[in-house]
């Protein structure tokens, strides 16, 4: 099972992204590094991704802008920045199974925090820009 897992740092910019994460939208994970979640999605859902990454909606589906134009993904954010190993909003996406791109998504998935311990996508500071550093995910 590769996870679609995002680490989003406050003001909304992504601080690592897993290899699954990037395949979804077919990008990589160091182009993603430093992108602002808003910037990604479709102005219409932008709302959408503001509640998700400020800890104030637990699950949405966006439209975001992947290689082929805009798709259609699940996303569900677990608010972990008052974690002090984590201290981000962690993104877990999945295609949409009404998207015609993704018409065989699979099933969702059980909660982030019963799949994967803590150390699995633990932030810790790092490099010389001040920006979190995310171990394990990008392997």
């Amino acid at each position: 099972l590769d996870p679609a897992l995002a680490l989003v740092e406050e003001g909304g910019a992504i601080a690592a992204a897993t290899p699954g994460f990037g395949r979804l939208i077919g990008v990589s994970p160091a182009d993603l590094a430093g992108c602002v979640v808003t910037d990604l999605v479709h102005p219409d859902d932008r709302d959408a991704a503001i509640a998700l990454v400020s800890g104030r909606a637990q699950a949405a589906s966006v439209r975001v802008l992947a290689t082929t134009g805009f798709e259609t993904i699940e996303l569900t954010a677990d608010d972990l920045r008052g974690l002090p190993d984590v201290g981000c909003v962690v993104l877990t996406a999945r295609p949409h199974p009404a998207d015609p791109h993704h018409r065989h998504a699979e099933p969702r998935s059980e909660p982030l925090v019963n799949r994967f311990p803590a150390y699995a996508y633990r932030v810790v500071p790092g490099d010389d820009d001040g920006n979190c550093l995310a171990n394990g995910l990008n392997n």
